[in-house]
């Protein structure tokens, strides 16, 4: 694995879920987007508490991370299902310390089954296209923050 370094050390896992959140128009309505926005205000915030660590961007659609996520957030590094098994996607985003999730449960159980001790997690407020998030949805334990 080209990336079996990230996984020694601390990194900030960014999940963007994209697949039928786009190409589904009912799962897209019900849903909702993330906004580019949401992700890099997440990075940065990550960044300026903690420190200036790797971000690897897991996704279904790597060409368009890859042209609207990377440009704008230095040292990431793109990991996608497109390439490989998404339960090996899933096992490596358990991983990390520091999440930026989508509004997916793949993503919350990543943050949920990572056994690393003072895990930050970013959560997005618009977790359905007309709902924000809310407590049943936040682990009791999370030490985290919500961003639009």
């Amino acid at each position: 694995l080209k990336f079996k370094k990230f996984f020694k050390s601390e990194f900030i896992c960014l999940h963007l879920r994209r697949g039928d959140y786009i190409s589904n128009k009912k799962t897209s309505r019900y849903h909702g987007n993330l906004t580019n926005k949401y992700y890099i205000n997440s990075v940065n915030f990550i960044r300026s508490k903690f420190k200036n660590l790797p971000v690897l961007i897991f996704t279904d659609d790597p060409k368009w991370a890859e042209n609207n996520l990377q440009p704008y957030i230095n040292n990431s590094h793109l990991i996608s299902s497109e390439f490989q098994n998404a339960e090996i996607d899933f096992l490596l985003m358990t991983k990390a310390k520091y999440f930026i999730i989508s509004n997916s449960t793949f993503s919350w159980w990543t943050a949920f089954l990572s056994t690393k001790k003072n895990k930050f997690i970013i959560i997005p407020r618009k977790w359905f296209s007309k709902g924000e998030i809310n407590s049943n949805l936040i682990y009791r334990n999370w030490s985290y923050k919500i961003m639009e």
